[in-house]
């Protein structure tokens, strides 16, 4: 009977018992005295692995020749990730005993020792067994015997030739399953890091580098012991002390007697010989034998050099010292050329390695650099000099590590001609996004020898790689390149030219992501690749645009106007899309530069210094290029106004149009190109039209492209359509504009009411905002009539809403009683018009205290909308104040009119917010508790009794001083106050409750 076969079989399949027993028997011991009472054993993880590696080799033996012949002899039982008989099966179940292992083997012995000894004062106490010291002992020797005695036979099982062999007959076993095997090398290599220096220098000073130079241990498990004691010794917090030193002591012999020529070998038969690989005994297509090798001893190499905190140029010098004089570099370059993404993944995690360290000497030396200029400069005498020699020690090593990155950058460019090949090859993706990765590494590593021309005609390989892959179809293969090209394009350099196109065109959409799933192109969802627009592209984009403005303009606004002047085809709004979200990407140095056009000749050369101290490429005649952005931006906006319907017939072209608009919102306020601002404005107003619509919301394709959008149409047209009227107010302070207007801000609330959940709150706040610049810029005689006409919608949605509310309230709990929440919703959209007049109140007066007329007071046109409003305001604080969403509304409307003054001296509209803010104070403290206050709390209004305070606080103080002369109505003031400040107290201390 297999038992414990048996239980790793059943968690496998998830038996939380099963799950459960493994995980306690890996932790502690128990002590057995029923079996035989005059000789205790001590059982635990040591006796259940080591009878769990019996019953997988009596398995094998026992089953073995059924799986060479099936039919014949004894057929084996069904197992947990079987998929064929035989002991082939038995795979998932050593990995399973495997990671069991060496959470055990991470234990030091002697913390073996205290549990064992735990487990028999534990029997002492209960009176289970009492044994002498010299018995205790015994028993104590007798657990340590059996793990040293496994962890022999899981070594032997590690380094068995037979397992390792194709030919063998053990190669069907489950211990040669290469995740099997390497997961007994683990093990290996834990029971050896937490057995202390000693036991780590045992290991491999007198067994791995002596036993691997006479080729007496299998190369793959050679490799990845090497590669698991260092990444041991760094991922066990509990390593024991002097670890660190210990590998540091072991570097020199174990680079260069078992990993440089382990790689070395390897590498130059990786992608010959050997046949295929072997997964668990079947032939298959995965790496072969020296392929894995060369991966694994690549990952050697990379642990120990993040161990020990070794640079790529350590690294050369000792595998060069070493008895196999192993050229380390010219082995890692030859590496490029397997076909395994296994070893070209291990190589790109090597290389990023050694490269951030050699990021990090490099800023030692250059501090090393600044402390000797200053010792020198301050006559330090023998120190200065130690410094200096120091420094210039450190300068040969610098000089070490650029030639050897030269011989990188040479060695990857060569890779060009082969990534163009990979390209056109859809499984060769991993091969490419690798050769990214390593690529882009070293570019970073070297882009000041790169962008100074030091590394010459060497770069222009690497360089044509980077864009060759910021081509690759694979979204992440592009994005891996793009990390490193912004920082290469030197000013000038014609290399932003060649990039540009490329970039342009990964800008578009692709074609999988517009419902067209017969393509294969794209290995991202919407979001990532939105992501992927914004942060990648867009810094890419402005690298660009920064080396050569006039083409970048040129360029984008070339494409859009051939565009919009082309045949509608389905194709033509996602290329126009790309287009303006390339023109969005670089808006704020665009439309800095283009409104240059208005600036004097001393502000242009200013703005000439600043950017060639910016390092961007130099501008020779700043006024023609002013000119030109003018002119190019000018000409897209008049290439989609003359056929708006390119940009609209798609919801995302629409929305990055929208966004284009509002991003250019300053450059269209003061451009002199004549009709810019008028059709900017206009296109923005249409497009919220449009995207408030029931034809828009009920588009049935429309919705499946907003529905993958980050972004919403109607909340960017929003943003468009606000930014324009911000920053250009007088323009829009006209019959005809403010009719037009008037026919937008009608339509949000045709929307809202219809319940198409096109417009939200934020969206209509924003458009709010820019209407109240707008009427802020009429002439103030106009300023209540037309501040009235705006709030009129918002007000009587209020009404309607308010009236609808107190007729659902009566019958409510009997439909919450079945689940349906009528009136919620209700209170939701009553909040929603509250925000609104807020908005109107916190805009309007902002925007008349900027007016240049001298009767601007926006009090008496803002106390005329409130005083509309106030009766159903205060109907609604009464009825359903303690509503989490209203009493936080209605705080925040209160907090915005603290600021309104009425023309009396009584202070009456004062009196009348506090009012309301004293009763909803207390309606929430009363109905603490209960089921319909939903998170209403006092913190609200508080904020409005801060307000309060801080507008007419002085008035009180002097008043209650006498320092000044006061007045009745300053007296009121107090009165206000103080009874505010009693109901703020009495509300926390209701609030805090035993607290307090």
């Amino acid at each position: 009977m297999n038992t414990t076969l048996d239980v790793l079989d059943r968690a496998l399949k998830g038996d939380p018992n099963a799950l459960s027993y493994l995980t306690r028997t890996a932790s502690i011991y128990i002590l057995d005295t029923a079996t035989n009472p005059s000789q205790p054993r001590i059982y635990g993880c040591w006796d259940f692995f080591n009878q769990t590696l019996t019953e997988v080799e009596r398995y094998e033996a026992q089953y073995g020749h059924y799986s060479h012949h099936p039919g014949e002899g004894l057929a084996p039982p069904h197992l947990m990730g079987q998929h064929r008989p035989g002991p082939a099966s038995l795979a998932p179940h050593v990995q399973m005993l495997t990671s069991l292992s060496r959470r055990a083997a991470r234990r030091p012995p002697a913390t073996d020792r205290a549990l064992v000894a735990t487990c028999l004062s534990n029997a002492a106490r209960s009176g289970a067994y009492v044994g002498t010291a010299e018995q205790n002992a015994r028993l104590i020797e007798a657990t340590l015997a059996t793990r040293e005695s496994l962890l022999g036979r899981i070594a032997a099982l590690a380094f068995d030739f037979a397992l390792h062999s194709p030919h063998s007959p053990s190669a069907t076993s489950a211990f040669a399953d290469p995740v099997s095997m390497e997961g007994l090398c683990t093990i290996v290599s834990a029971n050896a890091v937490s057995s202390g220096p000693e036991g780590l220098r045992h290991l491999v000073a007198d067994w791995v580098v002596p036993a691997s130079a006479n080729d007496q241990l299998p190369q793959l498990s050679s490799a990845a012991v090497c590669a698991h004691l260092a990444d041991e010794a760094m991922s066990n917090r509990g390593s024991p002390a002097g670890t660190s030193a210990t590998l540091n002591e072991l570097f020199d012999s174990v680079l260069s007697s078992v990993v440089g020529p382990l790689l070395s070998e390897a590498v130059r038969d990786s992608d010959v010989g050997n046949g295929a690989g072997v997964m668990g005994g079947q032939h298959g297509h995965g790496p072969t034998r020296n392929q894995r090798t060369a991966a694994m001893s690549l990952r050697a190499l990379e642990r120990w050099c993040a161990a020990t905190g070794a640079g790529i140029g350590k690294v050369k010098k000792v595998c060069a010292e070493g008895g196999a004089k192993v050229n380390i570099v010219e082995v890692i370059s030859d590496t490029l050329y397997s076909d395994s993404e296994a070893v070209i993944d291990a190589a790109a995690e090597l290389l990023e390695t050694l490269l951030k360290k050699n990021d990090e000497d490099a800023a030692k030396m250059e501090s090393v650099s600044l402390i000797t200029s200053f010792m020198q400069g301050s006559g330090t005498g023998a120190a200065g000099i130690a410094m200096a020699q120091a420094e210039e020690s450190m300068k040969r090593e610098g000089a070490d590590r650029e030639a050897i990155l030269s011989e990188l950058v040479s060695a990857i460019g060569l890779q060009r001609f082969r990534f163009a090949d990979a390209i056109q090859s859809e499984a060769n993706t991993a091969v490419c996004r690798c050769l990214a990765r390593i690529a882009s590494s070293v570019a970073l590593a070297s882009q000041s020898a790169i962008r100074s021309g030091k590394m010459g005609r060497a770069a222009s390989g690497l360089l044509d790689l980077l864009l060759k892959g910021a081509a690759h179809p694979s979204i992440h293969v592009c994005g891996i390149c793009l990390e490193a090209v912004p920082s290469l394009i030197t000013p000038g350099s014609a290399y932003s030219d060649s990039l540009l196109p490329i970039l342009q065109q990964r800008a578009i959409v692709p074609a999988s992501l517009r419902g067209n799933h017969d393509h294969a192109d794209i290995d991202v969802d919407f979001q990532e690749y939105a992501n992927f627009r914004e942060t990648l592209l867009s810094a890419a984009l402005a690298a660009c645009y920064r080396n050569n403005r006039g083409l970048f303009m040129e360029s984008c606004a070339s494409a859009i106007d051939e565009f919009c002047s082309a045949q509608l085809t389905p194709q033509l709004p996602y290329q126009l899309e790309a287009a303006l979200f390339c023109l969005s990407a670089v808006s704020i140095d665009a439309s800095r530069r283009a409104l240059l056009v208005n600036a004097s000749p001393a502000a242009q050369q200013a703005a000439a210094k600043a950017s060639a101290k910016l390092g961007q490429a130099e501008t020779t005649d700043i006024a023609s290029d002013a000119r030109k952005h003018d002119n190019e931006l000018a000409k897209c906006t008049a290439s989609i106004a003359e056929n708006p319907a390119c940009a609209t017939s798609n919801p995302l072209t629409l929305a990055q149009m929208c966004i284009f608009i509002a991003k250019y919102a300053m450059w269209y306020s003061k451009t002199p190109s004549e009709g810019s601002l008028e059709a900017a404005a206009e296109l923005a107003l249409s497009s919220f039209n449009l995207t408030v619509s029931a034809n828009f919301a009920n588009d049935a394709s429309a919705k499946q492209i907003i529905d993958a959008m980050l972004i919403s149409p109607v909340a960017e047209a929003a943003t468009a359509l606000r930014n324009m009227l911000t920053r250009s107010p007088q323009r829009f302070a006209t019959p005809q504009a403010l009719a037009a207007l008037e026919t937008g801000w009608t339509s949000s609330y045709e929307s809202a009411d219809a319940e198409m959940d096109a417009i939200k709150i934020e969206d209509r706040e924003a458009l709010c905002s820019g209407l109240c610049r707008v009427l802020a810029a009429l002439p103030t005689d106009q300023w209540t009539s037309s501040l009235s006409a705006l709030a009129r919608p918002t007000i009587e949605c209020l009404e309607g809403a308010t009236k609808k509310a107190d007729e659902a309230s009566k019958d409510n709990e009997h439909k919450k009683e079945n689940g349906d929440d009528v009136i919620s919703p209700m209170l939701t959209r009553m909040a929603d018009e509250i925000k609104l007049i807020s908005v109107m109140v916190r805009a309007f007066q902002n925007a008349a205290k900027k007016s240049d007329q001298t009767d601007a007071d926006p009090n008496a046109p803002l106390i005329a909308i409130l005083q509309k409003a106030w009766p159903c305001l205060t109907h609604v604080a009464q009825n359903h104040g303690c509503n989490g969403v209203i009493s936080s509304a209605l705080s925040d409307l209160l907090t915005a009119a603290v600021a309104v003054k009425e023309s009396g001296l009584d202070h009456a509209f004062f009196l009348q917010l506090c009012d309301m803010a004293a009763n909803i104070m207390a309606t929430v403290a009363s109905s603490t508790g209960k089921e319909e206050a939903t998170d209403a709390t006092q913190a609200p209004m508080l904020h409005f009794v801060q307000e309060a305070i801080d507008v007419h606080g002085h008035i009180a103080e002097s008043n209650v001083r006498g320092t000044s002369a006061t007045s009745p109505s300053d007296k009121n003031i107090r009165i206000i106050l103080d009874r505010l400040l009693v109901l703020s107290f009495e509300a926390v201390q209701s609030a805090a409750g035993a607290v307090w």
